[in-house]
């Protein structure tokens, strides 16, 4: 899925037609058939620069909030319970891989969000 992206952004020769077929199914209403035509010709991407950015915004903020409550709970836990070493380390195996598995969905929604055609603007 984010080498899908990854293929877009690279493809930069597609982006005038792209555009060019975007802008003729919105605006010209004479011909439809051809405005249909033009506009299933280009696939839309919406992985631009700005949308790249939002997306790494978003997963950057999330994530350090994921991580941060990760790490609160660990810390919390110890003070609380008077967990040695060997138990932080339990309880770190047990939420670590929650972490992962929560900022590896961040990420995936967070571009699949910006990708989004209805999420054009």
């Amino acid at each position: 899925m984010l080498s899908a992206g990854c293929i877009c952004v690279g493809q930069r020769s597609n982006w005038k037609r792209i555009l060019k077929a975007k802008t003729m199914s919105s605006t010209d209403t004479s011909d439809p058939a051809q405005a249909r035509t033009a506009a299933s010709a280009a696939p839309v991407s919406n992985f631009t620069f700005a949308a790249l950015s939002t997306a790494m915004g978003a997963i950057v903020l999330i994530a350090s909030e994921i991580w941060l409550a990760a790490l609160a709970t660990i810390w919390a836990a110890d003070g609380v319970l008077g967990l040695s070493v060997t138990g932080d380390i339990i309880l770190a195996a047990i939420l670590l891989p929650l972490a992962i598995w929560a900022t590896w969905m961040t990420v995936k929604l967070a571009i699949n969000a910006e990708m989004d055609p209805d999420n054009a603007g």
